[in-house]
């Protein structure tokens, strides 16, 4: 945080209060005019900041309501209730206050998107916002895990009929195009439900309150902004062309290698500029069966696209990769297979390693696997589904998943999941089936330590699914 005049690159401005919020370098403070401050870490907590030119910024921690609107007065309010204090410190120039809010809950917390696209130096909204840029990898979720599904979604291929699920009253849905202009696409919900709009390539969409948002039968077309990474794989056997989508939040040049990592075995360079769609191919079969590799100098998005078939985002790359069975293909980043090849992991004694696989027998579309560093303990899914997987690295727990019908959630089941680790992780899944409950098209699964979670829909494609924590985010009341 620092005092400014101006907004900051790659940052917020309420006044003279500049937050960075977006990934780079910060330092050294003599030079950029930041400093670390306190960050919000208990819901019901504050911290009220302030700045003044030439000064580091002081950070004032309030522990609960009473405290906060005393703080508030002492800092020059005359508040009588929370609601004073926040209207009072989001009207001044030099303060202003975060906190640790629970988003699954009645208070509203707008995304991050919807406030950086007010412009330089917005007037006081009165409203809580998250600040959690999609590009911040290093500083996404207040847990051990990015919160994707409280985060932003990057369309790459346009599509009708995308289907979000909102298993929360109060939920609205946002969508910035290129242009930066912001427009509400689904008005607060009365209750969890499940809908369609359309999207468009190059434009993001982000939610108040957790959600899943893809398309059924083109699972490729919608990648979470939180998997922003620099290495991606897959493998293809059948289906050509081959399309790969890429996205960067920066200028990136992403080199895509076929089998072993090595300049003789570069396929293509990519340069990716920010805020857009790329595409290339892989015209025919000459690659058929080959772990591909992407390496890129600034993290970015990847998805892939077989012609009718075999479409998914890709896997990206982690210390311990999930997966559901042991089919398909297991790779390093380097392009060789992982020293431990497991039924339900994949991981290597110094390398970041990724798996894919195609027709696994569940279905008959293309999945990833997801590394430990993504997984989530809650997740949902608006449409009906056929079967699951439930893999956990973690130690023992119970995760239920449910359906929502006749203005209730209903419990389908309750796996009792054994301790588990990364290296030996146990399973739960529902076996091969039809719907697995008829009609029903608006799922959640809620675990106490995250897991990897794998379905297939009622096209019988599968897909692993990213979820979110405890729903909690540092937000400003701005």
């Amino acid at each position: 945080m620092k005092f400014t005049e101006s907004k900051p690159a790659r940052g917020l401005r309420r006044g003279q209060v500049g937050m960075r919020t977006r990934r780079g370098d910060l330092g050294p403070s003599e030079e950029t005019g930041y400093y670390n401050v306190i960050n919000p870490n208990k819901v019901g907590a504050y911290v009220i900041y302030e700045v003044e030119d030439g000064q580091i910024p002081k950070s004032y921690t309030p522990q609960n309501d009473t405290e906060f609107i005393r703080c508030a007065n002492q800092l020059g309010g005359s508040a009588e209730t929370v609601s004073d204090a926040l209207t009072f410190i989001a009207g001044s120039e030099q303060l202003t206050v975060g906190s640790l809010i629970n988003t699954t809950g009645s208070t509203d917390v707008n995304p991050f998107m919807v406030y950086d696209a007010l412009g330089t130096n917005p007037s006081d909204q009165n409203k809580w916002y998250n600040t959690k840029a999609p590009d911040n990898i290093s500083n996404l979720n207040v847990g051990d895990t990015p919160q994707h599904c409280l985060n932003e979604f990057v369309c790459v291929e346009s599509q009708t009929n995308a289907i979000y699920c909102a298993p929360y009253t109060g939920t609205r849905i946002f969508e910035l195009n290129t242009e930066g202009t912001v427009e509400e696409v689904v008005s607060a919900t009365s209750g969890p439900q499940r809908g369609t709009f359309n999207v468009t390539a190059g434009h993001r969409y982000a939610a108040n309150k957790p959600i899943h948002l893809y398309k059924n039968g083109a699972q490729h077309a919608v990648i979470p902004g939180s998997l922003n990474g620099t290495n991606w794989g897959f493998y293809f056997s059948r289906n050509e062309p081959i399309t790969v989508y890429l996205y960067a939040y920066d200028d990136c040049k992403v080199t895509v290698f076929s089998n072993a990592v090595s300049n003789a075995n570069t396929f293509t360079k990519v340069t990716v500029p920010s805020g857009s769609v790329t595409t290339f191919q892989f015209p025919d079969d000459t690659f058929d069966n080959t772990r591909i590799n992407l390496w890129g100098t600034k993290p970015f998005l990847c998805s892939v696209e077989a012609n009718g078939a075999d479409r998914s985002i890709a896997s990206i790359a982690g210390p311990f990769s999930f997966r559901r069975d042991s089919g398909g293909y297991a790779s390093t980043i380097a392009g060789v297979s992982p020293s431990n090849t497991e039924t339900n992991v994949v991981y290597d004694s110094s390398l970041d390693s990724w798996a894919f696989d195609i027709a696994d027998g569940q279905g008959s579309d293309s999945e990833q696997s997801v590394p430990n560093t993504q997984i989530n303990k809650n997740y949902c899914f608006g449409n009906v589904i056929d079967n699951y997987t439930i893999v956990n690295p973690n130690s023992a727990q119970s995760v239920t998943a449910e359906y929502y019908s006749g203005g209730a959630w209903v419990t389908f089941a309750e796996h009792s999941l054994g301790a588990g680790s990364n290296t030996e992780p146990t399973t739960a899944n529902t076996g091969s089936s039809g719907d697995l409950v008829s009609g029903a098209n608006v799922w959640r699964w809620r675990g106490e330590h995250p897991f990897y979670l794998v379905i297939n829909d009622s096209a019988a494609d599968e897909e692993a699914l990213y979820g979110w924590n405890d729903g909690d985010v540092e937000a400003f009341f701005l």
